[in-house]
């Protein structure tokens, strides 16, 4: 990351990386705290939450295939309902964020696109917010501060996700440069060497011709 006003590159801890990320979504530690008062909300509610994203998976082929073994459904499932609830845990540190680059890194290497990704967050936010209206109902100002909040989560999660797709897109084109750069040098190597071989045989005609001339010369 580059240093605010300097443009130079900067080495960040885990820690001041997380911390990074959450300035740029202004997201408060007290606002954190209040993503918090959403958990046992979401605690009533996960299962049908997880049994709604497992009906959406079915809706699309890239995602329904997946779901052919049912030991595959049931980790995944099970691993839904673990981050529905880590979403409201008021903890979004770099463990936290370690932990979302890695499932968007999954994602990315199975194969589901980034569209797939917001798809599923529309679902969720879809089904959450009604349920956060309902819960703050008659406080409209503690409503206010839990929904915006948790939106701000919900957009260090995304970004979060995006960024380990163009983590690994960065990979992919770094291998591939690096293999056409061998690649390259090979070629070159191999350019020289033939390069080689052509000036030995101009060399070796060179001689054979003053040979011949030298014959005909002793001829005459």
């Amino acid at each position: 990351r580059k240093a605010p006003h300097t443009g130079v590159m900067m080495a960040l801890s885990p820690d001041q990386d997380a911390q990074l990320r959450k300035a740029y979504l202004r997201l408060t530690r007290d606002e954190e705290a209040a993503v918090r008062r959403l958990r046992p909300v979401i605690e009533a509610h996960v299962d049908d939450l997880v049994v709604a994203f497992y009906r959406h998976l079915l809706q699309f082929e890239e995602t329904r295939r997946l779901l052919s073994d049912e030991l595959i459904t049931q980790r995944l499932l099970a691993a839904q309902r673990k981050y529905l609830l880590e979403l409201v845990g008021g903890d979004y540190g770099p463990a936290y964020q370690a932990e979302r680059l890695k499932i968007g890194q999954v994602h990315e290497r199975i194969g589901l696109t980034p569209q797939w990704y917001l798809g599923a967050y529309s679902l969720y936010l879809e089904l959450i917010i009604p349920l956060i209206t309902n819960a703050f109902k008659g406080r409209p100002a503690e409503l206010v501060t839990v929904y915006n909040s948790f939106m701000k989560v919900i957009f260090l999660d995304i970004g979060l996700a995006i960024e380990a797709y163009i983590r690994k897109s960065n990979e992919k084109l770094e291998f591939a440069n690096r293999q056409l750069a061998s690649l390259s040098h090979d070629l070159e190597q191999d350019l020289n060497v033939k390069r080689h071989d052509l000036q030995l045989s101009k060399d070796q005609l060179r001689d054979t011709e003053k040979l011949a001339e030298l014959g005909t010369l002793a001829s005459g």
